[in-house]
């Protein structure tokens, strides 16, 4: 079995099917840059060739497996064969000035045009087994006791030793695994129990909708009693939409960040957590929700050159010298396109295109927000607690694909698996995302909120070569980093 996964990257690229990406094997949208690809691997390459990004082999030789179901992908690896798979660098326009080009495979002209795209290709055997290896989900394993069990009976959970996934830990694997451990559609393929605990899914749902609603009353202008009741539908209308304002977004930041802890406060076992575990999940939490909440608002509003954060303001996406990117007094518009516009089209050209071709419904948005912050925020929590994320995880899987079973979903396993790869986009955003606002900080571009910077905190960098990185970005940014020597950066 691992003798054909292994044979499945020998494969030529001329015996990938006629649909697949020729760079990691996902559907393809289209021909971008000359070459058969998915939206992900275009953006990549997009982003690659307009920030002329180089990058470093994992393993140092620079032959790493490239699959769309990894969690982590040697970028040096995927970026040479994005080369050889024909796409042309000449063809990067990083300044277009209306981006909805690059999402007319969502439209309707547009899937006309590319219907040879349009329909998703089922998964092969060896993909399957592909799939299977490359998204290992550590199994619980339950002491049997010999009788029913009820919710209040212990049982004895067994977890193996958590590790982080990547192109160089896939290689070892092929060679030293005797069997590929649970995919995640593996995990959830048994039936629930005759008595199981409260449905993860419906319990985050219900918040999702509170959620919704505490933002209309919170930065909704409309009669107070339009803006009662929790339902799946947008919170914002689109007359309710207003042009953003960085100031007055700052101002109510804090609020966000309470409402995420709302949120997270949904799921009983954070009591078992510790002060700092408890911290450690959050930060995770808000940088997710600061992600996918205006990628899926801008989806449910319907208007693809807006970008809908979650007060209700928008910036545009067609134009950046429009609508939100103005001068303020707290900051330049230079310095929002600087800093702002990558984030903001990782949003619109790697997160939302996959909701939009999914057409993802709301139940599965929230089952992807809350694998996102929880597998996000494994490797912040303390091992002792790591096996109650797993837990968590696992539950939500099990929960979504009982979702699909239960309502009938047509073709389920694609849109689960579709679901589970979308982390991946997620998390990179992610990094980016605080790699930016660490910069903002050093450098002041703006005062951000203190609390902010402290949530920001995701990861063990060391503070000279994060100010290192971040002096080397803001030179190619043209800031001049040598007359800002007045600037003291904290905790030098």
């Amino acid at each position: 079995m691992i003798a054909r996964a292994r044979l499945l990257y020998q494969k030529d690229a001329k015996e990938v099917p006629s649909t697949r990406c020729l760079i990691c094997s996902a559907q393809a949208t289209g021909y971008h840059f000359e070459a058969q690809s998915c939206s992900a691997c275009a953006a990549f390459f997009r982003r690659t060739v307009a920030l002329t990004k180089t990058f470093v082999c994992i393993t140092g030789r620079d032959d790493c497996a490239v699959h769309y179901s990894m969690h982590q992908i040697c970028r040096s690896c995927r970026h040479r064969k994005c080369l050889a798979s024909g796409m042309k660098p000449a063809g990067v326009q990083p300044k277009k000035p209306n981006v909805e080009t690059n999402r007319s495979f969502f439209t309707k002209s547009g899937l006309k045009r590319n219907k040879k795209f349009a329909t998703v290709s089922p998964q092969t055997a060896d993909e399957r087994l592909m799939v299977e290896v490359t998204t290992k989900v550590p199994k619980i394993e339950v002491q049997d006791t010999g009788s029913v069990s009820s919710d209040d009976q212990e049982i004895d959970i067994k977890m193996p030793t958590p590790r982080k996934f990547s192109s160089a830990t896939y290689q070892s694997q092929l060679t030293n695994s005797s069997t590929p451990g649970p995919s995640p559609m593996s995990e959830c393929a048994s039936p629930p129990s005759p008595k199981s605990p409260p449905d993860v899914l419906e319990i985050f749902i219900r918040e999702e909708m509170k959620l919704g609603e505490r933002r209309r009353l919170l930065f909704s202008e409309r009669a107070v009693g339009t803006l009662l009741g929790q339902n799946r539908q947008c919170p914002y209308k689109k007359e309710d939409i207003k042009p953003l304002n960085f100031h007055d977004f700052r101002q109510t930041i804090k609020t966000h960040i309470m409402l995420v802890y709302e949120w997270l406060q949904t799921w009983p076992e954070l009591q078992e957590l510790d002060d700092f575990d408890r911290m450690s999940l959050l930060r995770k939490a808000v940088l997710i929700h600061f992600l996918l909440d205006p990628s899926f608002l801008s989806y449910q509003i319907g208007e693809p050159d807006k970008l809908i954060m979650q007060n209700g303001g928008f910036i545009s996406t067609a134009d950046h010298h429009g609508v939100g990117w103005e001068d303020e007094p707290d900051i330049s518009g230079e310095n929002k396109r600087k800093y702002y516009v990558p984030i903001m089209k990782q949003i619109t050209d790697e997160i939302m295109p996959p909701m939009q071709a999914l057409k993802i419904t709301f139940e599965e948005f929230v089952a992807l927000k809350a694998l996102a912050c929880f597998q996000g925020g494994f490797e912040n929590v303390s091992e002792p607690k790591r096996p109650l994320i797993t837990q968590q995880v696992n539950k939500v899987m099990r929960s979504l694909h009982r979702h699909y079973l239960e309502n009938s979903i047509e073709r389920h396993e694609e849109r689960f698996g579709t679901i589970v790869l979308m982390l991946s986009n997620i998390f990179t955003a992610g990094n980016d995302f605080v790699q930016n606002h660490r910069e903002i900080d050093i450098f002041h571009i703006w005062d951000l909120d203190k609390l902010v910077l402290q949530l920001l905190n995701l990861d063990k960098i060391i503070e000279a070569n994060a100010r290192e990185i971040a002096e080397t970005r803001a030179i190619r940014n043209g800031i001049n980093v040598m007359s800002s020597s007045n600037l003291n950066y904290a905790g030098s």
